[in-house]
């Protein structure tokens, strides 16, 4: 019989570094992590980039995602990483500017799934160094390298 205490999660928050192939940019992320057991967890990130996209014509863009994500541990690799799967699904915004600053339009919106591997590096006790690499398939498929570092709480 399970007890209520074997069912404690592990909630982890923290900031990321990010580089997207079709934006073109590197940005930066928050990140939020709540493990439901020890191998699956369920994962929440908003990334910002920071260099807008600069067009012929003067125009440029700015860019941010939204994604949610679920991840499985599927292999151990030592007593302090873990290598992981993840998928979910990705929200891109992005704003348009003319050369003169106006706005363009309103925001847009774009919808990806995501799919991706990534490795789990113990930091001590509760902090973690996540190296991720993630390919969003939908409206625009761009390859998206990051590394994390979450704090336990």
């Amino acid at each position: 019989m399970m007890s209520v205490s074997s069912l404690k999660a592990q909630i982890s928050v923290g900031p990321g570094v990010v580089y997207g192939t079709n934006i073109a940019s590197i940005g930066a992320s928050a990140n939020a992590s709540y493990d439901i057991t020890p191998r699956i967890s369920v994962l929440g990130a908003y990334g910002y980039f920071f260099n807008t996209v600069q067009y012929a014509d003067g125009s440029n863009s700015n860019w941010w995602t939204l994604d949610a994500n679920a991840s499985y541990k599927c292999y151990k690799t030592s007593a302090e990483s873990d290598i992981f799967v993840l998928s979910g699904v990705n929200f891109i915004y992005f704003k348009s500017a003319s050369a003169l600053g106006s706005l363009t339009g309103i925001y847009n919106r774009l919808l990806g799934a995501n799919i991706g591997v990534g490795w789990k590096l113990k930091m001590g006790n509760k902090n973690d160094l996540i190296p991720e690499v993630r390919y969003t398939l939908g409206d625009l498929n761009f390859l998206r390298f990051e590394v994390k570092f979450m704090f336990g709480i």
